[in-house]
């Protein structure tokens, strides 16, 4: 299977690579580790998250901001 970079793809690698490099080079870059309670409740929240998408049948957010793009009447009835 032969892969192809797209624009998104690449806007990405952009982002993962570029933000680092730009604070490298202004000599502004420093790791801040999060603390453990913060790193429990943003695990908690991430799984609740997905559980609550999955028992929803999907992300409501992914389906209204999709609709808004293509201008779908039905974006209304999904995201309820």
């Amino acid at each position: 299977m032969i892969m192809t970079a797209s624009f998104t793809l690449l806007s990405v690698a952009g982002i993962f690579v570029g933000a680092p490099f730009s604070a490298l080079v202004s000599r502004q870059f420093h790791w801040i580790a999060p603390d453990g309670q913060r790193v429990a409740h943003s695990l908690l929240g991430g799984a609740m998250m997905g559980i609550g998408a999955i028992f929803a049948g999907g992300c409501n957010i992914g389906v209204g901001l999709t609709g808004v793009s293509t201008t779908s009447a039905m974006r209304f009835w999904r995201c309820r």
